[in-house]
């Protein structure tokens, strides 16, 4: 989730992750719409510590 959303409120995405199990949300800092963007390293790090805890 973006530091600064501009999008969607925290408290829709939050509520998104109930059905899903082992959902977890990660706040990127000093972001706003695109964090994949505008901050890769951080996202691709979340994205892979959460793959190995998945595998």
């Amino acid at each position: 989730m973006a530091g600064r959303p501009t999008l969607f409120p925290p408290e829709l995405l939050l509520c998104c992750l109930g059905p899903v199990p082992g959902a977890r949300c990660e706040v990127v800092a000093d972001s706003r719409h695109l964090p994949h963007f505008e901050q890769p390293e951080v996202v691709n790090a979340l994205l892979k510590a959460g793959i190995e805890a998945a595998v």
